[in-house]
């Protein structure tokens, strides 16, 4: 089977908002100063996910709900700052939400970059992640189409970082 990439539904749009809402909760647990719907920044992310780890105990919670929500908090910073798109992707390896740019054909899953960083237990990523997405994101967009890509547009896969 390829790849299939999709809009999202009503349901999944719903389920992305859900998510956003638990990470700025869980930020607000964690005493920093974030509103209900406001936007979060890797560095917010960072000091949050930091404090969210330090106090989860591995085997005792499900950490999907809140590796979700930190993942959908990173990728909605990347919609809003780079003009990408939430996407349903589809493929052998299962079906996952992601940020998706036609320029370049970028495919970017928010959420594998967290959990793969829960399992490593790794902290202050948000910031030198987004960083990086943003470079390679420009760099890929600033190509024309006539120029060759060697594979750059897609980064960030499920198997990768």
């Amino acid at each position: 089977m390829g790849q299939r990439i999709a809009d999202l539904n009503e349901s999944e749009r719903k389920w992305l908002r859900g998510n956003f809402e638990l990470a700025g909760a869980i930020a607000q647990t964690y005493g920093l100063p974030v509103e209900p719907g406001d936007k979060l920044d890797p560095k917010t992310l960072d000091v949050a996910w930091t404090a969210w780890l330090g106090s989860h105990s591995h085997g005792a919670d499900d950490p999907n709900p809140y590796i979700n929500a930190f993942g959908i908090a990173l990728g909605q910073h990347l919609v809003d700052h780079l003009g990408l798109e939430w996407k349903v992707v589809q493929d052998e390896g299962g079906t996952e939400m992601a940020v998706w740019g036609k320029v370049g054909d970028v495919l970017v899953f928010p959420a594998n970059l967290v959990g793969k960083r829960y399992v490593a237990r790794t902290t202050d990523f948000f910031e030198g992640i987004a960083s990086q997405i943003s470079d390679r994101v420009r760099q890929v967009q600033g190509q024309s189409p006539a120029e060759p890509r060697s594979g750059v547009g897609r980064f960030f896969r499920r198997g990768g970082q």
